[in-house]
């Protein structure tokens, strides 16, 4: 059963930062998320918007955002981690699936790019070998992850 989706909105000063969600479907449209804020005190009247709830006119400043779909949490905190610092559940993707797998493979890949960026040299053949290496172990266990025949 896959995760549900989680979503962090980050604050700074009470401004909204970013809204960053994670476990996003793939084939699912990003959510489109409306802020609505009714402490309009700061807000000149052109940036308001007007509502009528029942009887009432109310007034605030809206604004529609998207959140930002990450796997990659280099600069941002990841919206699990702080579920699971706050104490609440959170499900451990399993490490067999495939998405897990390739998540791995992604970050070893990227390991050995860093390190090349570190050390601020060109890739030789030894670096282009052990890439190949990494590459092919991980597509061959996610492959039987999926159910094909070892070679």
């Amino acid at each position: 059963m896959p995760q549900p989706p989680s979503l962090a909105i980050v604050l700074e000063g009470g401004n909204i930062q970013w809204l960053i969600a994670e476990d996003w479907p793939a084939g699912l449209a990003p959510l489109r998320i409306v802020i609505i804020d009714y402490d309009t005190e700061d807000y000149r009247d052109d940036e308001l918007t007007r509502f009528t709830i029942s009887d009432h006119e109310v007034k605030a400043a809206c604004k529609a955002a998207t959140p930002v779909v990450s796997e990659s949490f280099e600069k941002f905190l990841s919206p699990k981690a702080v579920l699971a610092a706050m104490g609440q559940p959170v499900e451990a993707e399993p490490t067999s699936s495939p998405l897990a797998l390739a998540r791995v493979m992604r970050a070893k890949i990227q390991e050995i790019d860093d390190e090349l960026n570190r050390n601020e040299r060109s890739p030789t053949g030894d670096d282009y070998n052990r890439l190949y290496a990494v590459t092919n172990g991980w597509l061959i266990d996610i492959l039987q992850v999926l159910g094909a025949e070892p070679d």
